[in-house]
């Protein structure tokens, strides 16, 4: 019985204690940061607010900036991003570059390819590789499926052409979800 009577004082006592402790926990949600080169991007930004601190995504920036793309991207609840440094478009022939760069439908195209519905970060990635037999896929603003492995150690996306990227950074967190950078693009299909 004394025993009965000790276990619940003790139990009591950790129950006021834990009830007394919550009372002075904060209730506000610090935003996630972090560093890229010489910025900080930051879950309180929205994505083009995010990639508007870095020249390295100047040809991305460009197209979220048009407010009608930009409220399409604003329409999903959740997104994930895949975002094309400046780099892969300085890398091809200058002809090829001012092709699609110059072409405003062609780069909202490439870049709705480059983004998924649903906050997806590295970990579920490499999961669903793994999971899947080596092969991941998810379905991209376009409609297309966009499929991910990893190669050489590192996650590499690609499109149904077999154009490839390559994940170099990950786990950014924007208002609206995650996002990626990678060397190389994909192309959506032509219609």
């Amino acid at each position: 019985m004394r025993f009965k009577i000790l276990l619940s004082a003790f139990v009591i006592a950790i129950a006021t204690t834990a009830v007394h402790a919550q009372k002075y926990e904060s209730t506000s949600v610090q935003p996630a940061t972090k560093k890229y080169k010489e910025v900080v991007f930051s879950s309180e930004k929205s994505l083009a607010e995010n990639l508007s601190l870095s020249e390295d995504f100047s040809y991305i920036s460009n197209v979220i900036s048009d407010e009608q793309f930009a409220e399409d991207l604003s329409a999903s609840e959740m997104i994930t991003v895949f975002v094309v440094r400046n780099k892969t478009f300085t890398d091809m022939p200058e002809e090829k570059r001012d092709s699609i760069v110059g072409n405003k439908s062609l780069m909202q195209s490439i870049l709705k390819l480059h983004v998924i519905p649903g906050r997806v970060d590295s970990y579920a990635l490499e999961d669903g590789i793994q999971r899947n037999n080596g092969t991941v896929y998810y379905t991209t603003l376009t409609k297309e499926k966009i499929g991910f492995r990893k190669q050489n150690g590192k996650v590499v996306m690609f499109d149904t052409a077999n154009n490839s990227a390559v994940l170099t950074d990950t786990d950014y967190l924007h208002s609206k979800g995650y996002f990626h950078i990678v060397e190389g693009v994909l192309f959506p299909l032509a219609k």
